[in-house]
């Protein structure tokens, strides 16, 4: 044993550059995948650790007090907050601020149909569902003119810390106009200063972002009664195990009041929520760790491997000299220790250093602990991880080293023979240059004795890595396809104008059908239907001029009460298919229905919780779901309308916004796109393309390079035959560049093919889940450039060991070695 530590020692000495190089680069193609995992546990957890920063409220209880009355307001909320279960309470108010131009009218850049004020009391301020300062100062106490904002009214308005604003006042509800508007010839004129901006906690789980302007109680001392509705933020003793028995208590209360109003709201919900929503992105974070951590510890073991290969040629001597196999195989093993675990170490460091620039994505601004972060869990375990899979491997290329040295083989050949290759022989009788025929024998042929190199591992390694690139850019073209084609995932009409609680005047369709813009129109209600059991969102559909409808797959369009389209996976779940027919449970009981077609169904509903979504719901006759408005003669809540062809797209669908803002539809009654929840998710995936294509450009950079630098060191005898009948060391250099090239082009012209078709099957794995078929967009040109990418990525590979391969010796020298 002791001549195996001396010997690993000798070499450590002589080739510590090769292996300290080695080990940097394993390390960092291993590092990728763990600083993958560190960034989706920090992102799957930082809304919680934010929630639980700012000590975010379990529930919320609201008061209109329009409805109301203030006094009753008063009562109600003070009655709330004496139920048992309570730990603490905050009342946060909302505040009727708008702008008014100069011109006296209303300014509409704030204004989102929702309160743009918030009022906090001193517990709001102090304790419970606080603020997360993000830039400048909270308020001073006592000071009525010093406010903060959030990040959404500073993109809306330009506003920043340090701005006096006066072009804001404050409607009370005697300010309002018939139709609840605030009225610009009254209302309070108010003048503030901008001291910080913040975020509240509900606006981490609130799915709109709207501007928001932060009170304080000095607010509410100069300007009483300022409110329109209050909110009660309640801390429960018992978390979320006591909202069911809660909110059972606060109905039973609301029933001693006049208008028995029972507004609550769970922040436990919509976390839930939020974490739906981001799933997605986390998902492919551990995908790309887990195919980050295959590709690198591929790559990195084949490069161990290799090197143990070439700085371990002496065996055979090693053998006759009396050195025993199993000592043989140990000091192989000890080489690719020695690499694994310095790589490990280096993996974790660099992983830990990245977490400076984590979590990617839309939890980035969310995480209340920016910076440095250190995983123990993460970091140990992958420090673990890929010190055991590097020396495993390490361990099976030193046992088959001392097979070898122990059945006699020279340990100068790594290869069984020098087959020829058929794309040298014809680039040979093609008449090329040497040059170009030696780098592409360099490439594609193992040689023999001590010039043999395994090229074949090499173009495993790339291929590899440059087919995982191909499968990214392909899927992701595919998602980037769906998520920005509205017809894709059943919007299939331009704008809608939507009234989720009650109907539109029969008299302002009219007025709609009336639009010169208008080229197709269809009227909608919506509703519950029961199918076998479970309820499912449905939408009534009665075509009016034209056809308009969800995204038909197969089938036809529902002509009467007895047809019904259903979503594929509403269809798979019933086990029916088209023709079937089915018991559909109706407000008017039940009916008989006829299966006729399939759809892909975008968000249409009042409430998330009761919309359709892609492959899940039901579509049929409007006069299914009348509306329930008796303030209103309408039959329908809502307009699908789809813009006139002849007229150009944009100007239509300005006039049709100003036509309808006329009669008085603004805001949020008008849709012009609405994306399933389960897809919005996906689509902010774009931000993680750019990290995941680097970590594959790097593995894809370490693998050439270091297969470029195996083979020229093993080539060398070659080329200084070469050298001996006449080639000019520029010609040395040439073979190289033409290696790497060939290296990189046989490796793409196998990834290609592999990439596009596993592309297409995880694609239709992964549109299945939501029970739609949407077709496959195949990258050309993204693909194109991805070419154009490695090849020119191996022009500079291979121009950066050029100098290395001009430096051959004589044959007389290099065989003394």
């Amino acid at each position: 044993m002791k001549a195996v530590a001396f010997r690993h020692r000798m070499r450590l000495r002589r080739y510590w550059r090769s292996w300290a190089l080695l080990a940097l680069l394993s390390g960092i193609a291993l590092s990728l995948s763990t600083a993958a995992v560190a960034d989706a546990r920090r992102a799957n957890s930082a809304t919680s650790r934010a929630l639980e920063a700012q000590n975010t409220a379990d529930l919320v209880v609201n008061a209109n007090e329009t409805a109301l009355g203030r006094d009753d307001t008063d009562a109600y909320l003070a009655a709330v907050d004496q139920l048992p279960g309570i730990a603490e309470a905050a009342l946060v108010g909302g505040v009727d601020l708008a702008e008014v131009n100069d011109d006296g009218t209303l300014g509409t850049r704030l204004w989102f149909n929702s309160a743009l004020g918030k009022l906090l009391d001193q517990t709001a301020v102090d304790t419970l569902s606080t603020l997360r300062v993000l830039e400048g100062r909270m308020p001073e106490p006592g000071r009525a003119d010093e406010v903060m904002i959030n990040s959404e009214t500073v993109a809306a308005t330009g506003w920043k810390v340090g701005d006096n604003i006066t072009s804001l006042r404050l409607f009370r509800i005697e300010d309002l106009d018939e139709e609840q508007n605030p009225d610009p010839r009254k209302g309070t004129p108010l003048e503030f200063t901008i001291v910080g901006v913040a975020r509240g906690p509900e606006e981490l789980l609130s799915r709109e972002d709207l501007p928001q302007l932060y009170l304080f109680p000095a607010f509410a001392v100069a300007y009483p009664d300022s409110t329109f509705y209050r909110n009660l933020y309640v801390k429960l003793t018992d978390g979320a195990a006591g909202i069911p028995e809660f909110r059972n208590a606060v109905t039973e209360l609301a029933g001693q009041f006049e208008h028995n109003q029972v507004l609550f709201g769970s922040f436990h919900d919509a976390y839930v929520g939020v974490q739906d929503a981001l799933r997605p992105q986390i998902i492919a974070v551990w995908l790309l760790a887990g195919v980050l951590f295959v590709a690198g510890l591929l790559l990195a073991a084949q490069a161990i491997g290799r090197q143990i290969f070439a700085h371990n040629r002496d065996l055979s001597d090693l053998r006759a000299l009396g050195m025993t196999p199993r000592e043989l195989g140990l000091l192989g093993a000890l080489h690719g220790w020695t690499i694994a675990i310095s790589a490990a170490v280096i993996a974790v460091v660099l992983a830990f250093l990245s977490s400076a620039f984590t979590p990617f994505g839309s939890t980035h601004s969310v995480d209340p602990d920016q910076g440095l972060r250190f995983d123990a869990a993460t970091l140990f375990i992958g420090f673990a991880i890929i010190a055991v899979a590097l020396a495993f491997t390490s361990f099976a290329s030193a046992r088959r080293l001392a097979g070898s040295a122990r059945r006699g083989v020279a340990q100068t050949s790594v290869a069984s023979g020098d087959r020829p290759s058929r794309v040298v022989g014809v680039l040979a009788r093609s008449g090329l240059p040497p040059t170009v025929v030696t780098g592409s024998r360099f490439a594609l042929q193992a040689g023999r004795g001590r010039s043999a190199t395994p090229v074949r591992s090499v173009l495993a390694s790339i291929a590899l890595a440059s087919a995982a690139l191909v499968v990214a850019m392909s899927f992701s073209a595919d998602l980037d396809h769906l998520v920005h084609t509205p017809r894709l995932y059943g919007w299939d009409w331009d704008i809608a104008v939507v009234n989720d609680f009650g109907a539109i005047p029969d008299e302002g369709l009219e007025a709609v059908r009336e639009q010169p813009e208008v080229g197709a129109i269809a009227g909608f209600t919506q509703g519950p239907l029961r199918l076998g059991g479970r309820q499912v969102a449905a939408v009534g559909i009665d075509q009016i001029d034209g056809t308009i409808f969800p995204t038909l797959e197969a089938g036809r369009v529902p002509q009467s009460e007895s047809d019904i389209v259903l979503g594929r996976l509403t269809l798979k779940d019933l086990h029916k298919s088209i023709g079937d027919e089915i018991e559909v449970g109706t407000a008017d009981g039940d009916k008989t229905m006829t299966i006729v077609g399939i759809a892909t169904f975008p968000a249409i509903g009042s409430t998330s919780l009761s919309q359709t979504s892609l492959g899940r719901g039901a579509a049929t006759v409007a006069s299914l779901f009348p509306p329930n408005d008796p303030n209103v003669e309408g039959r329908y809540n809502g307009v699908f309308i789809r813009v006139d062809p002849s007229v150009d797209h944009a100007t239509a669908i300005e006039g049709l916004r100003v036509a309808f803002a006329e009669q008085g539809c603004t805001g949020d009654c008008l849709e012009t796109d609405s994306r399933p929840e389960r897809l919005a998710g996906y689509a902010k995936l774009g931000a993680l393309w750019v990290p995941f294509a680097f970590a594959l450009g790097v593995l894809l950079a370490i693998s050439l390079a270091h297969g470029i630098a195996t083979t020229t060191r093993a080539r060398r005898r070659d080329l200084a035959i070469f050298s001996a009948l006449g080639w000019k060391p520029s010609q040395a250099g040439q073979v190289v560049i033409w290696q790497a090239l060939t290296t990189t082009i046989v490796s793409m012209a196998i990834a290609l093919p592999v990439g596009i078709v596993s592309a297409n099957i995880g694609w239709r794995v992964f549109t299945e889940h939501f029970g739609i078929r949407p077709p496959i967009h195949v990258p050309l040109l993204e693909l194109a450039l991805l070419v154009v990418a490695a090849t020119a990525s191996a022009l500079v590979v291979g121009l950066l060991f050029v100098p290395s391969a001009r430096r051959v010796r004589t044959i007389e020298s290099l065989a003394g070695e």
